[in-house]
């Protein structure tokens, strides 16, 4: 685990990402996908979509998204917090570190029961996941750049897309996505950056903790 400080004073928000490098795999690449976006929809302390954005809303309207990339020959899941910095709350509230283990809440102890997601956020991720590479078809800059490295590169690692296939999401399950979760856990590389202009000391001490 790496993290690291750019302190700067130009802005009124802090910003924090903690990005997962793992390795691109045909079996992980579709799960790691969906991972990503329905860790971002609730956790175990926020189980449902409205519960997570009255907390968001508690904490000045902070922000979290995910996104999902490719780097080299490694898969590279980003969570992303931005809210406002320490130095403009009005009370002795250390907003930095509610919203470190905000995130550390998101992925360290997302909203499973019985070994599984809520089947309903783990189909609406899904359904948006799979409509996202069917959209790619109608983006032909897109399409046309993705078929040239699936064909130049169909025996390498890089060859495979950040998303996986199509086959393998829908054939994911909301079991089979926990397991991936722990998996993932317990093999990426985590990368935590924070920039802003208030001290880092409070996050890391929560980000180290977790």
């Amino acid at each position: 685990v790496a993290f690291n400080n750019i302190k700067v004073n130009r802005f009124k928000t802090i910003r924090m990402s903690i990005n997962l490098y793992v390795p691109l795999n045909v079996e992980d690449a579709a799960h790691n996908a969906l991972l990503r976006g329905l860790l971002t929809r609730s956790c175990k302390a926020y189980p449902d979509f409205t519960q997570f954005s009255k907390k968001l809303s508690a904490l000045y309207g902070t922000d979290i998204v995910s996104s999902v990339k490719k780097t080299g020959a490694y898969q590279v899941l980003t969570f992303t917090a931005v809210g406002i910095d320490d130095r403009y709350v009005f009370t002795d509230e250390i907003i930095s570190a509610e919203i470190s283990k905000l995130l550390c809440e998101v992925i360290f102890n997302p909203n499973i029961t019985d070994g599984k997601f809520n089947d309903n956020d783990f189909e609406q991720e899904r359904r948006q996941l799979l409509d996202v590479i069917d959209s790619e078809f109608n983006e032909k800059r897109i399409y046309a750049m993705g078929q040239l490295i699936k064909h130049m590169c169909k025996d390498e690692v890089f060859g495979i897309k950040r998303y996986g296939t199509a086959e393998k999401i829908k054939a994911a399950t909301a079991e089979s996505l926990c397991k991936a979760w722990q998996n993932l856990l317990k093999t990426a590389k985590f990368e935590i950056l924070y920039i802003g202009d208030s001290p880092a000391d409070k996050a890391k001490e929560v980000f180290t903790k977790a």
